[in-house]
């Protein structure tokens, strides 16, 4: 007669009902179902990478692909178009547009030659850009020189109406045409220099330039060693007033050194000593103090 077996309790034991109830958790399914393939992906990803062998034969697989990128008809630049500017600008630009060409245009770093173009002193801005047909178009604004300021260190440079330095100027007698200003700071007020010199037009011919006084103020010098003396506020105002009156009694045309026009209230007159001596030898005659 067989053994009779004793009937399998389908009860689930301890361990297993435990891992049961831990396998019904969100959590512990996710970690399982994913974070555990994503790891092992990781760990083999992070082991190629920490090959040399692997990471030689994906650089050169990577450059392979941009030089195929690059070599790409419809990427290739051939020629360069720069808008006309002067000689000394073009002179300047020549060692920063020093390009060989052909070459693609993902050799090409725009930002990087925008900077260097807009970085020369002559430049006021710069427009760089791909153009179909392959062509590399830089567009330039050309700081103008509108006025020379002597440094005190008596070189000359050229300015441009916003006091930005364009270039070095060889001497006065090669820029006839273009006011003179000097002292400290004048560079930094070029602006209310331009239009304290248009506004003295008239004295065109007579002026000399203007001085930066305590990089705070202007002195106007004309050529007969006549100063004109102008406040640090309002020194339009100040100006007009002297040229009324000029143009009424004609006052720089007299015998004066200064023409002090800092007080709103009223002019000084300062004499030449010279001029001095002859109106004192009128007011008080050799007679007159000897007796």
């Amino acid at each position: 007669m067989l053994p009779v077996k004793a009937p399998r309790d389908p009860a689930p034991s301890r361990l297993k009902y435990r891992l049961e109830r831990l396998w019904l958790r969100p959590a512990i399914r996710n970690s399982v179902r994913i974070g555990l393939p994503v790891a092992v992906l990781a760990w083999c990803v992070a082991a190629a990478a920490t090959d040399p062998g692997v990471r030689q034969a994906v650089a050169e697989r990577t450059q392979a692909a941009r030089d195929a990128i690059a070599a790409h008809p419809a990427l290739r630049v051939e020629r360069l178009e720069l808008n006309p500017v002067s000689e000394e600008l073009t002179e300047a630009l020549g060692p920063v547009l020093d390009i060989a060409f052909p070459l693609s245009s993902m050799d090409l770093d725009l930002s990087e030659l925008h900077d260097r173009v807009v970085a020369l002193e002559a430049v006021e801005s710069a427009s760089v850009r791909i153009e179909s047909g392959g062509t590399l178009k830089i567009t330039v604004a050309e700081r103008t020189p509108q006025i020379l300021w002597r440094r005190a260190d008596g070189a000359l440079d050229l300015l441009d109406k916003g006091g930005f330095r364009v270039g070095a100027a060889e001497g006065r007698e090669a820029w006839p045409e273009l006011p003179l200003i000097a002292g400290e700071g004048a560079n930094d007020a070029a602006a209310e220099a331009l239009s304290l010199l248009k506004l003295a037009t008239p004295l065109e011919t007579r002026m000399r330039g203007l001085v930066r006084i305590g990089a705070r103020r202007w002195n106007l010098e004309l050529a007969n060693g006549i100063t004109v003396m102008l406040p640090a506020v309002e020194a339009e105002a100040a100006l007009a007033r002297a040229l009324a009156l000029d143009d009424a009694e004609d006052i720089f045309g007299r015998d004066l050194s200064h023409v002090d026009m800092r007080d709103g209230r009223r002019p000084i007159l300062r004499l030449r000593p010279q001029a001095h001596e002859t109106m004192q030898a009128l007011r008080h005659p050799e007679g007159e103090r000897d007796a």
